[in-house]
């Protein structure tokens, strides 16, 4: 070790390497870490009941003009209160329960109710689908100068048909929010030709990613650098006094 550098430069010399090193290999370590791939949740009904999803499928326009024919046939049956027999052949036994026929002619059905007097069309949105179920979200409009705003419905209907034979019932259907206007969020967009809606999912929140515990790694690399560099910069500086000192020219 050179004899400019002192017992004590020394020891924050070799400090400042052991921190850079440990600071470098639990770098090394997230950026090798292996990822896994997200497990889809599915929340299954309002009280919060969740459940691992499985393989998610894509809607065809075929499948998207059948929702829509059950979503609208639903809403103007067991939303508004009217033809709850129709509506009774449009729910699957998961949202039935143990309802009687005759209970739920009377209108004690499992679904918020929506004035008919004030409904003036209906719209949704996909959110995800798995295994034979899709998740929607139902966007029952009231009509202007109502003074009721717009109800937002969690919905999910399931193809409880045979192979080749798709039949769709509604699982769940429960209010989720309401709109303070009487139009469809902006951004909804209404798929040509269907007459459906969909849109960006406002459900799928990314995850903080494991990369952002780069940024206290660095502030950690710094803190050790700075030393570091206060240790370099006095030797050098001492370099040039003796070199100055040894050849004043």
């Amino acid at each position: 070790m050179s004899p400019l550098v002192s017992p004590r430069q020394q020891r924050r010399l070799a400090w400042g390497l052991g921190a850079l090193a440990a600071c470098s290999a639990v770098v090394l370590l997230v950026l090798l870490l292996p990822r896994g791939r997200p497990e889809l949740v599915t929340t299954l009904r309002a009280g919060g009941t969740t459940t691992h999803a499985a393989k998610p499928f894509t809607l065809t326009p075929a499948m998207r003009l059948e929702i829509d024919s059950v979503v609208q046939a639903f809403v103007r049956t067991a939303v508004v209160r009217r033809n709850l027999d129709t509506a009774w052949e449009l729910a699957s036994a998961k949202l039935r329960g143990s309802i009687t026929r005759e209970r739920w002619r009377a209108g004690e059905l499992p679904v918020f109710p929506f004035p008919e007097q004030a409904f003036a069309k209906a719209d949704w949105r996909l959110r995800f689908t798995f295994g034979r179920t899709a998740a929607i979200d139902v966007m029952v409009l009231p009509k202007p100068g109502s003074g009721l705003r717009t109800l937002v419905y969690g919905v999910e209907l399931t193809d409880y048909g045979a192979p080749g034979h798709r039949h769709w019932l509604v699982d769940t259907w429960f209010p989720q929010t309401t709109l303070t206007t009487g139009e469809p969020p902006a951004t909804t967009q209404t798929t040509v030709g269907t007459g459906v809606t969909t849109g960006p999912n406002p459900y799928r929140k990314g995850k903080l990613d494991a990369r952002w515990l780069l940024v206290p790694l660095g502030v950690l690399t710094l803190i050790a650098l700075v030393p570091l560099f206060l240790l370099v910069r006095g030797i050098v500086r001492r370099r040039w006094a003796t070199r100055r000192y040894r050849d004043p020219r």
